[in-house]
């Protein structure tokens, strides 16, 4: 799962932004102040930092040694504000207010280009449902003795889903994150990714794909259901 780090200042903007981008299926940590971000981020947890504390903290971010991507929050949509921002360090910028859909499919965006700064691709190298057990590093799904190769974004859409089990997912979503932005596909390319992975998957894996009418899906944990190899 996705970790970001929103290092704002003000208190309520702050829970605001945080609040937001947990319902988006992130984790999140914050920060008040400069010292209190580094100290988060030298424990390495930290996949993407979202910097409302100016061009300077991004600087000594950097001269701190941290590496990840840092999305920068501006006060005026102005060149020299931005030249401020990149020549500090930073890897993006959003001019405030913050649009929080834009928020989001940013963030998402530079998870999936940088792959984590925690070495896991922005996702936990195992996601654990019940009996389900998903393995990034070979992209394999998991239950007792019984395996399941998937393919990329087989293996991506189950990582969100199994990660926010009965969370409904729309399929714009879906197709903005497993796709990408600039991707001409459809959403009906998630409903072909999600018949897939039923046909495949059939039953006995401890959870179940359901469709949400005039939405997209969720995934359903199913109790009491035990893999048979």
């Amino acid at each position: 799962m996705v970790m970001i780090l929103v290092a704002e200042g003000e208190g309520r903007s702050r829970r605001m932004l945080r609040r937001f981008l947990e319902g988006q299926g992130m984790t999140t940590r914050g920060a008040s102040t400069l010292e209190e971000a580094l100290a988060i981020l030298r424990e390495g947890r930290v996949d993407l930092t979202v910097m409302g504390l100016g061009a300077p903290a991004i600087r000594r971010l950097r001269a701190a040694g941290v590496e990840g991507p840092v999305l920068a929050l501006l006060g005026r949509d102005t060149l020299e504000e931005r030249r401020q921002a990149f020549g500090a360090g930073a890897d993006g910028w959003l001019r405030r207010p913050v649009d929080l859909e834009e928020l989001s499919l940013v963030l998402w965006a530079m998870a999936r280009r940088w792959g984590g700064s925690g070495g896991s691709g922005g996702l936990e190298a195992q996601v654990l449902l019940g009996e389900a057990r998903l393995e990034e590093g070979r992209r394999e799904l998991w239950a007792g003795e019984r395996r399941l190769g998937l393919t990329p974004r087989e293996y991506g859409l189950l990582a969100l889903m199994l990660g926010h089990p009965r969370r409904v997912f729309s399929r714009q979503e879906l197709l903005d994150r497993l796709w990408g932005l600039e991707s001409e596909a459809g959403p009906r390319a998630v409903d072909v990714v999600v018949r897939r992975l039923r046909l495949r998957c059939g039953t006995g894996w401890g959870f179940r794909i359901e469709a949400v009418r005039g939405v997209g899906y969720r995934l359903v944990q199913e109790e009491g259901v035990v893999a048979q190899p």
